[in-house]
């Protein structure tokens, strides 16, 4: 258990990705809390801050934070309680805000809290406090580099998949990464070493750690993905592919076949982007991909979700690709990896629905007959389904289903170019029906 007096040690190394788990009771009891940002003692010294930390009963924050209350401590009350973050953090929130109830609480955190930050979190239990802020460690490297904050993507690994990486700097060639401790470069750079492709040279990949920045123990080191630098657990990354010019790609759906790595198991690229705007992904769903193949369903999905303001900040929209085959399963891996997005990956369906989460929305490209009855049920109210069928069997098995569950018909037909001799034809491919249906609330 921490401790409860003002030199009581504790964990305070793990930060919890935010999740949303309302403690609505906590609103009123968290009004005199007060949530401070700081990067060294010296933050604490303006008035305002030395007054609010007098008038506490109760200090809590990472052991680093905590640390730094020597720098006022004649301000103190003899009587303040300090309390390192216990680890976890989030399941044990709750707990810790009624145990404060009703107390003048004080939050030390790094930079600026509501910055990928615990205000973030708080808030999500119902403490509505009030923030003082200090500069945020983008907004500190940005300064640092030259950077312009307003259009430089940030990537915070606390809470976000190495892969959004790849995606962001496909998008931008400049990206923030915020790292977890002093190992976050070498993977970085691993990554993007293995994400080069042979017009990239992995050396021409700047990789910049900007450490403690804020504090008087600031350090830059340089490198790149070949030789990453070396950097203390607190730290910013700087990656630049200004000179790699690594390709972008839209992230409207329907990127061309040739982007998907294949065994012929993928949805064409016309039927992918007509699929991806009858799922209509929208900020923080949850997706099945039932019978993945290459995974190009989920994975645009995934990207398509990204142009939401807070993707690349964590909102954690959802994608549960299923694939029997374990040779498939290694390749949706290497794609989801490519093309720059977080996917979990899991076997059969539908022995394997257990192992995730209930999707809002579900397509079924393979294995309709075994897996629709269970799919369905896991289908949250008010969520989506659409299933692409090619044979006749498949076909009537929809026609049956939107008998009995409502929803609309389509046929798509695609012709693509096909050279016959010095000659050019229109080849049609294999038509393709859809079921698209919306679960009732009450079902």
């Amino acid at each position: 258990m921490p401790g409860n007096d003002k030199h009581s040690g504790g964990d305070s190394s793990t930060k919890a990705a935010i999740v949303p788990n309302a403690h609505t009771e906590a609103s009123a009891a968290s009004a005199s809390w007060a949530i401070v940002g700081v990067h060294d003692g010296r933050d604490l010294d303006a008035a305002h801050i030395r007054t609010l930390l007098g008038q506490a009963t109760v200090v809590l924050g990472g052991q680093r934070q905590l640390d730094m209350l020597s720098h006022v401590a004649d301000e103190l009350s003899d009587a303040l309680v300090t309390q390192p973050w216990p680890s976890p953090l989030v399941p044990a929130l709750p707990e810790l805000i009624d145990r404060y109830r009703g107390q003048q609480v004080v939050v030390l955190a790094s930079g600026d809290p509501n910055y990928h930050g615990i205000a973030s979190t708080l808030r999500r239990h119902g403490v509505n406090a009030h923030v003082y802020p200090a500069p945020s460690s983008a907004s500190l490297a940005c300064s640092e580099l030259g950077w312009a904050l307003d259009s430089t993507p940030v990537v915070s690994l606390m809470s976000a998949d190495i892969n959004s990486i790849g995606l962001a700097i496909e998008q931008s060639p400049r990206v923030l990464v915020l790292g977890r401790d002093s190992s976050t470069p070498a993977t970085v750079a691993s990554y993007l070493h293995h994400l080069s492709s042979d017009s990239i040279d992995p050396a021409n990949i700047t990789i910049t750690a900007l450490s403690n920045l804020g504090t008087p123990q600031r350090a830059i080191t340089r490198g790149d993905a070949t030789a990453p630098p070396v950097a203390d657990n607190l730290h910013i990354l700087a990656i630049d592919t200004t000179t790699a010019r690594p390709a972008t790609s839209t992230l409207t759906p329907g990127l061309p076949d040739e982007a998907f790595e294949s065994d012929g198991q993928l949805t064409k690229q016309d039927i992918r982007a007509i699929t991806l705007g009858a799922l209509a992904p929208q900020p923080g769903e949850t997706l099945w991909d039932v019978g993945g193949g290459s995974g190009s369903i989920a994975i645009e999905w995934q990207r398509a979700q990204s142009r939401n303001p807070g993707a690349l900040r964590g909102l954690k929209q959802r994608a549960w690709c299923f694939e029997s085959n374990a040779e498939r399963r290694a390749r949706i891996e290497r794609n989801a990896a490519h093309l720059g997005v977080p996917l979990s990956i899991l076997g059969a369906a539908p022995d394997c629905f257990c192992d995730a989460s209930d999707p809002d929305v579900i397509f079924i490209g393979g294995g309709l007959e075994a897996s629709f009855e269970q799919a369905w049920l896991r289908l949250k109210p008010g969520g989506r389904i659409v299933i692409n069928a090619v044979t006749v069997q498949s076909e009537q098995h929809l026609f049956a289903l939107q008998a009995r569950y409502g929803g609309s018909m389509h046929r798509f037909e695609v012709s693509n170019e096909k050279q016959i001799g010095s000659f050019t034809a229109l080849k049609p491919a294999l038509p393709i029906t859809q079921w698209r249906a919306t679960k009732n609330i009450s079902s």
